[in-house]
């Protein structure tokens, strides 16, 4: 039996708001670091964790002087979330397409 078109579209869905999260995950890291702070291992750790698992971060590496905090940093990561999404639907499709039928 072949995985019905709704299951596909669970899985696809379930992928997309995983993006999501990553991608807000991201943004309250980046908008609770304290700069302040040496950076240690811990920062590191997660600096290069958001990387991988939100890369259209990549995309806004040279906006430097852009705040993250207020409007205008909610701004930039809802379009790396809208990104991040579709990275990851395209993600869940190729899953859901991978799996083999009970």
């Amino acid at each position: 039996m072949r995985l019905l078109n709704r299951e596909r579209w669970e899985i696809i869905v379930g992928f997309a708001l995983l993006g999501l999260v990553m991608a807000a995950a991201a943004y309250a890291y980046a908008a609770f670091y304290n700069y302040d702070k040496p950076t240690n291992a811990f920062d590191i750790v997660m600096t290069f964790g958001s990387v991988i698992l939100c890369p259209p971060q990549l995309l806004f590496v040279m906006c430097i002087d852009c705040e993250v905090t207020g409007w205008n940093g909610f701004t930039l990561y809802s379009i790396i979330g809208a990104l991040n999404m579709a990275l990851y639907a395209i993600i869940g499709k190729i899953v859901s397409y991978s799996r083999k039928p009970d």
